[in-house]
């Protein structure tokens, strides 16, 4: 009987053993791999007028929304620090307002904006991590005046910070705040401040 017991003891030791194992080798797994979803984000897009540029004074000034879809890379260095390369494409325009030129009326706008990003993390628990991010931008500006329509594409460079969380073993959040500069044009220099809430499927 004494004999069993230990069989029995050892048996389930090395079951809680193995269970453990397998529970940490998937949570070293977390946020590692490939992903695929959707972000809904908002954006705050300013364009600084040049004081030297044809229109008015001042700044467009427009709270606009986008929907963006993202797929993203991610490899461990070691076990708390990752890095995870990314990349987004807005499905919306993005509207920064309208203010007034010599010509009359004129409205800008932003269309096929794609960013590439690298994003250094940490890990603050086996279903947590916390990361920045820089990122280069593209997007296609359009000013829409009586005159006509003005189309340029203009790149630009970025910045953020963020929160990402496992919900499921094949499910990950993320929660960003992104600042981005674009290239500075005659007329004056398009900003973007962006708050994004993303959803993945983890392959």
């Amino acid at each position: 009987m004494k004999q069993q017991a230990t069989w029995a003891v050892i048996a389930v030791a090395l079951a809680g053993f193995t269970s453990a194992a397998s529970a940490q080798q998937a949570a070293a797994r977390n946020f590692t791999g490939w992903g695929v979803g959707v972000s809904a984000v908002s954006i705050q897009n300013k364009f600084d007028v040049s004081p030297v540029s044809r229109l008015s004074a001042g700044s467009y000034d427009k709270t606009d929304t986008g929907l963006e879809l993202v797929g993203s890379y991610g490899f461990a260095l070691n076990p708390n620090w990752l890095v995870t390369f990314g990349i987004g494409y807005n499905m919306l325009k993005e509207n920064y307002g309208t203010g007034v030129t010599p010509a009359g009326q004129s409205t800008l706008t932003a269309r096929d904006h794609i960013n590439l990003s690298v994003a250094p993390g940490y890990r603050v628990s086996d279903s947590g991590l916390v990361y920045g991010k820089l990122s280069v931008h593209s997007a296609t500006f359009v000013e829409d005046m009586p005159a006509g329509s003005f189309t340029k594409a203009i790149g630009g460079t970025g910045w953020g910070l963020g929160y990402a969380w496992v919900l499921a073993p094949k499910t990950e959040a993320r929660a960003e705040y992104e600042s981005i500069g674009y290239e500075a044009q005659v007329g004056g220099t398009p900003r973007q401040r962006r708050f994004a809430v993303s959803l993945l499927y983890k392959f």
